[in-house]
């Protein structure tokens, strides 16, 4: 278990790495648009993590974390900070459990 936890500690440190690179070429192209653009984390460490294995063995190539930086650059979501909107939650009370519904 601990070893799990050890795993995901060091998958996303790597993945923070990564987006903190690319986010340092990033900011050139940020002063040509009109909003700020982050790099999705979620989607870079979803990409580094079927990859940690191969850094860690030193079996990855120069041209895999070259690759792996160009996608991770590209999966942009634009921050836009004047935004805020409060959110609609519709609380539904449930009678009876799912499986004691009647059928009608």
């Amino acid at each position: 278990m601990l070893q799990d936890i050890h795993a995901k500690c060091l998958t996303k440190n790597i993945a923070a790495v990564a987006v903190w690179e690319v986010e340092k070429l990033a900011i050139k192209d940020n002063k040509k648009r009109k909003y700020v653009y982050k790099i999705n984390f979620s989607n870079a460490l979803s990409l580094i993590k079927g990859n940690v294995l191969r850094f860690m063995l030193n079996m990855a190539t120069k041209s895999l974390g070259e690759l792996l930086i160009t996608k991770i650059s590209k999966a942009t979501n634009a921050f836009r900070p004047e935004r805020k909107y409060e959110r609609y939650v519709k609380i539904r009370r449930v009678k009876y459990a799912v499986a004691y519904r009647p059928l009608c």
